[in-house]
């Protein structure tokens, strides 16, 4: 028995495989489905992928920086799958002492294991046989960023020309106090007046 398919059936079909062909791919999501179920088997994944803004602290990852993930999946007995290698990315921040710009690269490693029964916060969770790399790719990133990043170990603060120290006279100055003398706290004042009674008969003595 000869089975027809209608044109306009065909044509829906080419317009999802049309969609499906314009989706971008995610780099980070990794079918594992040879790799399920024989234990040894690897396969090594490179590629770049993009996240958007990561920070800790003072230190930042910008939004699309290039992430480069370089790692090797191995299936383990069960259903389980162990992701292996190096994370890194480019990450700038302020230097904790003289508060210019600091950049470096991030190299982290990783050493994670993957589940279709995962347990929570220790391992990852495989889904309809695929991988989603991108937690555990922001997690190592997380973890690594420096929590008080140091241009250089001798860096000895602020540089004086580009943060000069205000004294308390120049402030007072700057801000028309006349002539720089400190200005009396008026929580005294009550002092002041019982002093001055207090010299008034001296002074006519």
């Amino acid at each position: 028995m000869t089975t027809v398919t209608s044109p306009r059936l065909l044509t829906l079909r080419a317009m999802t495989w049309a969609v499906r062909d314009m989706a971008p791919a995610n780099p980070l999501i990794i079918g594992v489905t040879e790799l399920l179920g024989h234990p040894g088997c690897r396969r090594e994944v490179h590629c770049d992928a993009e996240l958007d803004e990561l920070r800790v602290s003072q230190s930042v990852v910008d939004a699309g920086a290039p992430i480069a993930v370089d790692v090797v999946l191995e299936a383990m007995v069960g259903e389980a799958i162990s992701v292996q290698g190096t994370v890194a990315v480019n990450w700038i921040g302020e230097c904790r002492r003289c508060l210019e710009l600091v950049q470096g690269r991030l190299v982290a490693e990783v050493n994670e294991i993957f589940e279709v029964h995962p347990t929570e916060g220790e391992t990852y969770p495989i889904d309809a046989e695929q991988l989603d790399l991108e937690p555990l790719v922001r997690d190592a990133i997380v973890l690594s960023l420096p929590l008080s990043p140091l241009c250089r170990a001798e860096c000895l603060g602020p540089d004086p020309e580009s943060y000069p120290v205000r004294t308390q006279v120049q402030a007072q100055t700057e801000s028309g106090s006349g002539s720089g003398e400190r200005s009396p706290d008026p929580r005294w004042s009550a002092l002041d007046a019982l002093k001055a009674q207090l010299a008034g008969p001296a002074a006519a003595d």
